[in-house]
């Protein structure tokens, strides 16, 4: 049984949108700190919920990318990684983010 339908993955697109948006708006300024702990929350979640929609549609390889993304950006362990460095993850994830959820928006007929 599928754990997201239809509904629910118009929401996690909805959800998906945001996380882009929030990756973006790393290049507006200086932000405070609490942005980016609400950025790592936000696109934590939205590829863990990606991950699961992509392993049951069979699609291993965007699975593994989108865990290693969450892990990359989870809240409870942050990785400290250089602001340079920062910037190619959030050009990077914002591509696999927006990919995955034009892949996956709707579920494959079985």
């Amino acid at each position: 049984m599928a754990a997201f339908g239809t509904r629910w993955r118009w929401g996690i697109i909805t959800a998906c949108a945001g996380a882009v948006l929030l990756l973006l708006g790393t290049y507006a300024g200086r932000w405070p700190s609490g942005y980016f702990t609400l950025l790592r929350v936000a696109v934590c979640g939205v590829a863990l919920c990606l991950m699961v929609i992509a392993y049951e549609e069979g699609a291993p390889a965007w699975a593994i990318l989108l865990g290693l993304t969450a892990f990359l950006f989870n809240p409870l362990l942050p990785i400290r990684v250089r602001r340079v460095d920062w910037r190619f993850l959030t050009i990077g994830t914002t591509v696999l983010l927006t990919a995955a959820a034009v892949r996956f928006r709707r579920p494959r007929p079985r």
